[in-house]
């Protein structure tokens, strides 16, 4: 799993609309998840206080999905799961049951490349400090990946309640959390009229409407080994896009480049890995989630999973060597919605 813990100040998602100062459009932008998140309405059926109220509404359902799902705060959903491991089951809000639910049902799909169990290991891992001090010994990820595996998580739908049935076990949801959040504030736009909008969570993002200029939204894909500059740009409606990289978020041990990306079926770190990945998809939850789980199959298989889903597309940067990237892009894509 890639570590991208909302409680913890990095990103190693860099993705952003281009906008500029266009009439009927106002931007809203406020800290959450760990990191900022930007609402985007430009609607000329509606007017700025309207806007404004709607904006406000969406960043409340964010806030309390937040409070919900972090590993930080003492009495959310996630804090109360994680210390009752194999102890009881743990009535949970509507909005974590569906989340962990859409989660166990990413890890099927992805034959376990996705898996919100990973937390223990990204503990051993060192992903929830500054800096990874040193390997860890096959035998302590041995021990540890006792403690993982979706299928480990007992889901009581009626009760709404949700059991992990080993000891010391635990689950994070930050590798979807961001998604999520992104399709919860969206739907609370589009119930107050909004028809052509833009929320990016971080680089989680969806792209409601025709964007500003009536030809869709703009989304530059950062380059992931020149800051700052775009490698491609896309075309969206009605779509989330979300991009992983792995330029932000890894450790020198022994002259080595150790990635914190940790495959949760082996518990090792990912070698080989894209340098970055970008999924079009119909929702942010899973373009989030399936950015996570291709970077962990790596580019092949990555992107024959992406083949088989419906309404799901691709981008995934390779690094070749020698400064050399490789770009796929899956065969839906249309050259119309891509660009240099």
């Amino acid at each position: 799993m890639i570590k991208k813990g909302f409680g913890l100040s990095f990103c190693i998602v860099i993705l952003f609309f281009l906008v500029g100062c266009v009439p009927h459009t106002i931007k809203q932008k406020q800290l959450a998840l760990g990191t900022y998140i930007e609402i985007t309405i430009a609607d000329r059926n509606l007017t700025n206080t309207q806007k404004l109220s709607a904006c406000k509404d969406a960043f409340l359902k964010i806030k309390h999905i937040e409070k919900l799902l972090s590993l930080y705060l003492p009495e959310s959903d996630i804090t109360k799961i994680n210390a009752s491991a194999a102890k009881e089951a743990v009535l949970v809000d509507d909005l974590t049951l569906k989340l962990i639910k859409k989660s166990c049902d990413f890890s099927q799909r992805t034959e376990g490349a996705f898996d919100v169990t990973a937390y223990p290991l990204l503990k051993l891992w060192g992903c929830y400090n500054s800096e990874l001090k040193h390997i860890p010994e096959d035998k302590d990820i041995k021990e540890i990946l006792r403690l993982v595996g979706w299928k480990k998580i007992k889901i009581n739908t009626a009760q709404k309640k949700i059991f992990l049935q080993e000891s010391e076990m635990g689950i994070d949801l930050a590798a979807i959390a961001k998604g999520f959040a992104v399709d919860e504030a969206m739907k609370i736009l589009k119930a107050r009229n909004v028809k052509n909008a833009l929320i990016n969570a971080g680089g989680d993002i969806y792209c409601l409407g025709e964007g500003l200029n009536g030809n869709g939204w703009k989304v530059g894909i950062q380059h992931p080994r020149i800051s700052g500059k775009i490698l491609r740009t896309l075309r969206i409606s009605d779509k989330a896009v979300a991009t992983s990289g792995d330029y932000q978020k890894y450790s020198i041990i022994e002259n080595k480049r150790i990635s914190h990306i940790i495959d949760p079926r082996d518990g090792k770190s990912v070698v080989n890995l894209p340098a970055s990945v970008t999924v079009i998809s119909a929702d942010c939850t899973s373009a989030d989630a399936l950015a996570t789980a291709i970077f962990v199959l790596g580019p092949t298989r990555g992107m024959h999973l992406v083949e088989t889903l419906d309404d799901t597309e691709a981008i995934i940067v390779s690094a070749k060597g020698g400064g050399v990237l490789g770009v796929a892009s899956s065969s839906g894509l249309k050259k119309e919605d891509l660009s240099e």
